[in-house]
């Protein structure tokens, strides 16, 4: 598990320069609405009491979670997708050198 100081993979999150004026909440920025609820209910805790940056470490750990719950179901499937396919090659190779030889049994007799 990589560690969470590791910015250069998270994504960037940037407000407009008219958005910093308005003082715009980080939390309900437009930029949000494809995130999940909960992470935007703790970006806007996070504002609400003045620890945004723990919070926004919390999100942070929980999206590398996600990431990385994803990526080993992902690789835990490929191992029986990678063995069916390789099942398959096997049987018409068989195929490929039996075929012949029934051909000519039937042939012969």
């Amino acid at each position: 598990m990589s560690d969470i100081s590791d910015t250069a993979n998270l994504p960037v999150i940037s407000l407009q320069a008219e958005d910093a004026e308005d003082a715009v909440s980080l939390s309900q920025e437009a930029g949000w609405n494809q995130t999940p609820e909960d992470w935007r209910f703790m970006i806007a805790s996070g504002e609400a009491s003045g620890e945004l940056d723990d919070m926004l470490s919390r999100v942070a750990r929980h999206m590398q979670q996600d990431v990385e719950m994803l990526l080993s179901v992902l690789l835990s499937l490929f191992g029986p997708l990678m063995l069916i396919i390789m099942g398959g090659a096997v049987f018409i190779i068989v195929v490929a050198i039996l075929l012949p030889i029934i051909n000519l049994n039937q042939l012969v007799a």
